[in-house]
C-alpha cells in the first residue's frame, strides 16, 4: 500500500516532471561522454601535431639562450630539465571545458643553425657535436633541415615511425627573423587508455553542478508543461463525473489538435449518442408502460364497469316491479364499484412505487404483497436470502416483474396462498414467485400470454434469465435472475422456457 508522503509522485503531473528530468539529465550527461570520447580520440590521432604545437609554444623561450655569444648551454640545459617547459593542455572538450596535459618525453635536442646539438636532455644523447653522432633516425635529419631553413609549415616538421614514435622540430627564430637553430623532439605516442581516464575524471567532477543544474531546469519545464496536460486531463475528469451522474448536457471543452483534444471530442459525439439512446429507451420505457396499464384496464377496469353497466340496465328495469331484486343489483354495483376503486387505486400506486426509491427492492416487494393480499384474499409470503439491493434499475425492473406475476396469479390461477422469494449475492439477484393455484400446460399457448411476454422483454432489456414452470394442478412458479449492472459481473443469457414442473 502506497503511503500518503509518496501518493503524489504517482499522480500523472509529477510523473511527467519525473520523466522530464530524467531525459534531461540523461542525455545531457551522454552528450558529454561522447564529446569526451570523440576528443580523446581526436587527440590521439593529432597526436603528431600536438608535439609541434608543443614546440612551437615554447620555442621562444631558448632563443635568448642561443642567440648569445657564446650559445648559453648551461642555461638551455636548466631550461630542459625543467618538464613544464615540454608541456602542452590539450583541449578534449568545450562543453565541459576538459583538458588534458601533454608532456614530451624521449629525448630533446636543442641544435644550432650548423645543426650541431648544443644541449640535449637524454642520458645516452647528452654530448655535445653534430648531430649525426647522436642517436636520431635518419627522418629526423629531413625535419631538421626544414626547421632550420625557418618553415613553419606544421605538417613538413614532424614524422611518425613504424613503431608509434614521433620526431618533430622547430625552428628558433631570433631577432630580424634570423634562424639561430631548432628544437627537435623524439616521443612515443600518446596513451590513449590514460587520456580517456582523465578526460572522464575531469568530466566527472564537471557533471555534479551541470546534473544538478540540468535537473532543476528540467523539473522546471517539466512541472509547467504536465501541468497543461493535468488540467485538461481534470476538466475532462470533471466532465465525465457529470456524465455518470446523468447530466449530459455538459460539454468537454478542449480545442486543441492534438490526441487528447480528438478524444475529447469523440467522447463529445459518444455522449450525444449515448443521450439518443437514453432518450429513446425512456421513451420505449413509457410506451411499455402505457401498454401494460391498456392492458390491466382491460382486463379488470374495463370488464367490471361494463358489468356495473349491465346491473345499472337491469335494476332500472325492476324498479317499478321488484323493488327487491332492483336493491341487490344495487348492492351488487356498489360491490363493482369498490372493486373497481381498489384496481385504479392499485395502478395509481403501481405508475410510481416511492417505496422501492425510499427503501429499496425488499421493502417495496413487501408492502406491494401486503396490498396485494388484502385486495385479493390469497396469502403471500416473503422470503430473504442473501443482500437482494441492486441499482434501480434493475430494483425497478423486477419489481415491475413481480407486480406483473402477482396480478397474473389474482386473475388466472385461483390459488390461496404465493411465496415470493428474494436473492442476492456476488453481484446476481434472482426472485421467484411460486403458486399453489391450478397451473396451466405451457404447450396450449397460455404461458406466451401478454403479461409472462411482458416479463420476457423486461428481462431481454437487462440480458438477464426468465424460467417458467408449470404443470396442470401443480401451481405455477417464475423465477427471474440477472446480475446488477453496477456489479460489473457477467449478465445471464436470454429467455429460457420448461414444459413441467418437477
Amino acid at each position: 500500500m502506497v503511503k500518503p508522503f509518496f501518493r503524489p509522485s504517482l499522480r500523472l503531473q509529477w510523473k511527467l516532471t519525473f520523466s522530464y528530468t530524467w531525459i534531461t539529465v540523461t542525455t545531457l550527461l551522454i552528450l558529454m561522454l561522447i564529446g569526451i570520447i570523440a576528443g580523446s580520440e581526436t587527440a590521439a590521432a593529432d597526436f603528431s601535431q600536438l608535439v609541434v604545437a608543443a614546440l612551437k609554444e615554447h620555442a621562444s623561450e631558448l632563443v635568448p639562450y642561443l642567440s648569445a655569444t657564446p650559445p648559453d648551454r648551461a642555461g638551455i640545459e636548466r631550461w630542459l630539465q625543467q618538464p613544464e617547459n615540454l608541456t602542452t593542455q590539450v583541449v578534449l572538450s568545450n562543453l565541459p571545458r576538459t583538458t588534458f596535459s601533454v608532456t614530451l618525453d624521449g629525448l630533446i635536442v636543442v641544435v644550432d643553425q650548423q645543426g650541431a646539438v648544443v644541449a640535449s636532455r637524454a642520458a645516452d644523447s647528452a654530448s655535445v657535436g653534430p648531430l649525426s653522432a647522436q642517436q636520431l633516425p635518419r627522418q629526423a635529419t629531413a625535419v631538421l633541415r626544414v626547421a632550420l631553413v625557418g618553415q613553419t609549415d606544421e605538417r613538413r616538421l614532424v614524422t611518425s615511425l613504424t613503431d608509434g614514435t614521433v620526431i618533430a622540430a622547430y625552428p628558433l627564430v631570433g631577432a630580424y627573423s634570423r634562424i639561430e637553430g631548432a628544437l627537435v623532439a623524439q616521443t612515443t605516442g600518446l596513451s590513449q587508455p590514460s587520456l580517456l581516464f582523465n578526460a572522464l575524471f575531469a568530466s566527472l567532477i564537471f557533471s555534479i553542478p551541470v546534473a544538478i543544474l540540468a535537473a532543476l531546469i528540467g523539473t522546471l519545464f517539466g512541472f509547467f508543461t504536465a501541468r497543461g496536460f493535468s488540467r485538461r486531463f481534470k476538466r475532462l475528469s470533471s466532465t465525465v463525473d457529470q456524465w455518470s451522474q446523468g447530466n449530459f448536457a455538459v460539454v468537454a471543452q478542449d480545442p486543441s489538435g492534438d490526441e487528447l483534444g480528438q478524444l475529447t471530442r469523440r467522447l463529445n459525439h459518444m455522449t450525444t449518442q449515448v443521450q439518443a439512446l437514453v432518450h429513446s429507451h425512456q421513451q420505449l420505457a413509457m410506451l411499455e408502460e402505457r401498454n401494460r396499464l391498456a392492458r390491466d384496464l382491460h382486463d379488470s377496469v374495463k370488464q367490471q364497469i361494463f358489468a356495473i353497466s349491465m346491473l345499472l340496465n337491469s335494476a332500472k328495469g325492476l324498479l317499478r316491479s321488484d323493488l327487491n331484486r332492483a336493491q341487490t343489483c344495487l348492492e351488487e354495483i356498489d360491490t363493482f364499484v369498490q372493486h373497481v376503486q381498489q384496481e385504479l387505486t392499485s395502478l395509481v400506486q403501481a405508475l410510481h412505487p416511492a417505496a422501492l426509491e425510499e427503501k429499496g427492492l425488499v421493502v417495496a416487494v413487501r408492502e406491494l404483497a401486503s396490498q396485494w393480499s388484502h385486495q385479493s384474499s390469497i396469502a403471500a409470503n416473503i422470503r430473504v436470502q442473501g443482500d437482494p439491493s441492486p441499482s434501480v434499475r434493475v430494483a425497478e425492473t423486477l419489481f415491475r416483474i413481480v407486480q406483473e406475476a402477482l396480478a397474473n396469479v389474482a386473475r388466472h390461477s385461483r390459488a390461496s396462498m404465493v411465496e415470493i422469494t428474494l436473492t442476492g449475492e456476488q453481484g446476481t439477484v434472482m426472485v421467484s414467485i411460486n403458486d399453489n393455484g391450478q397451473g396451466f400446460e405451457l404447450t396450449s399457448g397460455r404461458g406466451s400470454g401478454l403479461g409472462l411476454l411482458s416479463m420476457q422483454e423486461r428481462m431481454r432489456l437487462l440480458e438477464g434469465t426468465l424460467l417458467v414452470e408449470s404443470a396442470p394442478g401443480q401451481g405455477t412458479r417464475i423465477t427471474v435472475c440477472c446480475s446488477d449492472l453496477n456489479s460489473g459481473k457477467e449478465e445471464k443469457e436470454g429467455m429460457q422456457w420448461s414444459r413441467s414442473r418437477s
